[in-house]
């Protein structure tokens, strides 16, 4: 017997073609969402409708207007800053209780993303970097053993995150600086140093805030 197929409720089929709109630009910040015109598209009622606005609300992507309409949410330097802040908390702490449990087969894995990000950015591939980036954090929140974390992690990687990972992967301006610092958490995980993981998760995270508030101020001048 094969593997199960998971079916998909009609709000979560809209709920992820929104999803998909918005992050990759296609819906942009500030277009109007509307109902029937959707109803229309998929040949469906309001109901599953208005459960992926809801969904997509709750993310922080869309703003709900009582009496005015549903709106594409705009990216602001106030929610980069909020999502920064709590990842670099969450995230080093999860790095620092990973350390006992970094072993040949976790190194091994850091080192090789280290090297494809560095290929990444030899051949100006963001989206190699990006995939190769998200694989490297993920080891150390995987090795850290703490459910409570990772579910914490996972739900913060969703939503208004996304969205400000597309924004920040549109330049590959950085990213040299970005991967020496994940060698040097490599380097400190080789040392079994918690102290100085946990202080270099927190200062790369900070420095990919910056990077990416100075991207934010820049094109917000040049509109």
């Amino acid at each position: 017997m094969g593997p199960a197929v998971k079916f998909m409720s009609l709000a979560d089929q809209i709920y992820d073609h929104l999803f998909q709109a918005i992050i990759s630009g296609k819906l942009k910040p500030g277009e109007k969402l509307v109902e029937s015109g959707l109803c229309k598209e998929f040949g469906i009622s309001r109901a599953p409708i208005r459960e992926s606005f809801r969904i997509l609300e709750s993310e922080g992507l869309i703003v709900i207007q009582p009496r005015k309409g549903t709106y594409v949410k705009a990216l602001t330097r106030e929610d980069i800053e909020e999502a920064f802040a709590v990842r670099a908390a969450l995230e080093s702490l999860a790095a620092k209780k990973a350390v006992p449990y970094m072993g040949e087969t976790e190194m091994s894995t850091l080192a090789n993303l280290i090297k494809d990000m560095d290929a990444a950015i030899r051949n100006k591939n963001n989206e190699s970097f990006r995939m190769a980036n998200v694989g490297f954090h993920d080891v150390f929140i995987r090795a850290s053993r703490n459910k409570i974390l990772l579910n914490i992690l996972e739900t913060l990687g969703k939503g208004i995150w996304m969205r400000i990972s597309s924004v920040y992967y549109q330049s590959l301006e950085g990213f040299s600086l970005s991967n020496r610092m994940h060698k040097e958490i490599w380097k400190a995980y080789k040392n079994k140093d918690a102290v100085r993981v946990e202080k270099l998760v927190e200062e790369h995270i900070e420095h990919a805030r910056d990077r990416l508030l100075k991207f934010y101020d820049e094109t917000s001048r040049a509109k």
